[in-house]
């Protein structure tokens, strides 16, 4: 995002000098920020409800959640090389308008492209605000107070990609004014306009005290490289794992490791690579990249998508999409139905609403409901977990 020199080195700002509003603008940009790490995990809990409104198939529900961080990851550090030249404030109101406007297209869509289509855009807008916020701390605060604001920030982020499947099982339960799943998209409107309004007025601008160079070439090689290893994988399931895909992901084995000679070589000619690979000689930073990246593969498998299954951490009130065939995601003739009811509303479909511990959907009214459907019999027709006194029988493996 910026030099060796522009991150390590404090600014010459003193406790005198520095804004006045320092506080309450760290409270906007946290409020930005938080908006934008919610929608990292906020959508895994929607899957189902996606799914079955939008016709979506297992590559396009996969590509509207690994196409945002791509395009967040891809133009994260060029972002912020953006910020340093035009202007930090700038860049981040740029950032915050498009997101909010791409969320309102994410929650109007009506069809798989469209939605993918606005998470990419919605993606690269918030690789656009994140470092902003960063290097706003970083310039307004004096040495003194920067570790708590930095803090600050840690702890939003994390609260932000956490509570996304909190509060979308509560957005998707409840429907909010009968949104249904659009729903976790568009309450990042009001929440964007307010945003917006309040970075103009307490907000201070701020440019790189040397001009920034930009990294095209690393750019490009990074991004061919990443889309040569995710593409196959996300299209590979659907497509039956044909011999490209392999071809593919081996193919980006060299085009790292070009793009790593690439940046090595940029920092020695003129100090101003995409990433500063020297910073992984630093124990503490590459510790902390290596559990960040832990972290944020433990957030992306949160959610199974492959399955139509999603996860409310800490509610557990996962809607489901039921049918007329009950086990199934399908509805009349094959067709899903679009019907989706709060897990907590819902009965057991073997059982019809009992819920007793003692077996009893084995038998009596249950044995009559396997017996009104055939395809419900025998040990592999479902497998029922319990989820805080409910029953939900999932498709057989």
């Amino acid at each position: 995002m910026s030099s060796d020199a522009q991150i390590l080195a404090p600014p010459g700002v003193s406790r005198e000098e520095a804004d006045p509003r320092r506080w309450v603008a760290l409270v906007v940009l946290l409020l930005a920020g938080f908006m934008n790490l919610l929608d990292v995990s906020i959508v895994n809990i929607a899957i189902p409800s996606i799914q079955v409104s939008l016709h979506a198939s297992y590559a396009d529900v996969q590509w509207a959640l690994a196409g945002y961080t791509l395009a967040y990851a891809l133009v994260l550090i060029t972002g912020g090389r953006l910020g340093d030249i035009f202007g930090r404030k700038r860049l981040f109101l740029i950032g915050v308008i498009g997101f909010t406007v791409m969320s309102a297209l994410c929650g109007a869509a009506q069809d798989p492209g469209m939605l993918i289509g606005s998470r990419v855009a919605q993606g690269a807008l918030g690789g656009i605000m994140i470092p902003q916020i960063l290097a706003v701390i970083q310039v307004t605060f004096p040495p003194a107070e920067r570790i708590k604001a930095f803090a600050g920030y840690g702890v939003i982020a994390g609260l932000g990609v956490v509570s996304g499947p909190l509060l979308g099982g509560l957005l998707v339960t409840h429907s909010i004014l009968g949104l249904g799943w659009r729903s976790i998209f568009l309450i990042n409107v009001p929440v964007g306009i307010i945003a917006v309004a309040a970075a103009v007025a307490v907000v201070r601008e701020s440019r790189a005290p040397r001009r920034a160079r930009l990294d095209l070439g690393g750019l490009v090689l990074v991004t061919v490289a990443i889309l040569a290893l995710l593409y196959p994988l996300v299209q590979g399931r659907e497509l039956g794992w044909p011999a490209w895909t392999f071809a593919s992901m081996g193919a980006s084995v060299p085009v790292f490791a070009l793009f790593v000679a690439y940046e090595l070589a940029k920092g020695r000619r003129d100090g101003s690579p995409l990433v500063e690979l020297r910073m992984f000689r630093e124990r503490a930073f590459a510790v902390g990249v290596a559990i960040g990246v832990t972290f944020f593969l433990g957030v992306a498998s949160f959610g199974d998508a492959g399955r139509g299954r999603g996860i409310a951490a800490g509610t557990q009130v996962r809607p489901r999409c039921h049918d007329d065939r009950g086990a199934g995601h399908g509805g009349r003739n094959g067709r899903p139905d679009r019907h989706c009811a709060p897990l907590r509303h819902q009965r057991d479909d073997l059982g019809h609403g009992s819920r007793s511990r003692r077996g009893g959907a084995r038998h009596g009214r249950g044995a009559r409901a396997a017996h009104r459907h055939p395809a419900r019999r025998g040990p592999r027709a479902g497998r029922r977990i319990r989820v805080r006194g409910a029953q939900h029988v999932l498709p057989a493996r």
